[in-house]
């Protein structure tokens, strides 16, 4: 009985004092759904809404025949945001979600993830705004694929939600293709005992010498 107990009071000890960080991770959009198309024939603007987001196509620069078009695909488990300029054609191209809301730990640690499939041999520039704020801004080097990239954002401006907007622009006749965005979090973890495990596992080891000498004196 003894020994049950004493081997109940080193489990709890040591069960108490490990505790584990939460995790999780929000998928803002796939592109597996939703399929949308903006082609452009001619200099100007052009947008196309579904339920999931809003894509639009701004043509600054063309040259016949016109050849400039984005893409969501739709396509469950592989869609992707597929943007194609032709020769001597240059595009503005934004994506905006709205009335996001993400419900993040106060305490979490918050990373903005999107993952850039390819993307030809022109620069590009993306940049990601939430109600106006900007969130990230960066240039893309020629010839990127297959890279995820991430940055830190701070979760209470996550959580006031609200409306999430991509930009993507580029060197003339750019193309690129994107895949998932979202936000991966975690809570800070704690390895250190709590006063009561503490005692736990004082009173287990006391116990085990304790029936070490009562053997001794047998």
């Amino acid at each position: 009985m003894k020994n049950s107990i004493i081997a109940l009071g080193l489990a709890c000890g040591l069960f108490a004092a490990q505790t584990h960080a939460a995790t999780g991770t929000i998928i803002i959009d796939d592109f597996d759904s939703n399929p949308q198309s903006v082609s452009n024939t001619s200099l100007g603007t052009i947008s196309s809404s579904s339920a999931i987001r809003t894509l639009s196509s701004n043509l600054i620069a063309d040259m016949t025949p016109v050849n400039s078009s984005a893409e969501v695909t739709g396509t469950a488990g592989s869609g992707i945001l597929d943007i194609t300029n032709g020769t001597g054609e240059n595009s503005i191209v934004d994506v905006t979600w709205s009335n996001l809301s993400f419900n993040l730990p106060t305490n979490a640690l918050a990373n903005f993830f999107f993952e850039i499939v390819s993307s030809d041999g022109n620069p590009t520039h993306v940049s990601f705004t939430l109600n106006g704020t900007s969130l990230f801004t960066a240039d893309i080097p020629a010839n990127t694929s297959n890279q995820t990239i991430s940055f830190n954002v701070d979760p209470a401006l996550l959580n006031a939600g609200g409306t999430l907007d991509l930009q993507i622009t580029g060197a003339t006749g750019w193309d690129m293709a994107i895949d998932a965005f979202g936000v991966s979090w975690s809570t800070p973890s704690a390895s250190v005992p709590e006063p009561t495990s503490i005692a736990l596992l004082s009173a287990g080891l006391v116990g085990l010498g304790a029936l070490r000498r009562r053997k001794q004196q047998k």
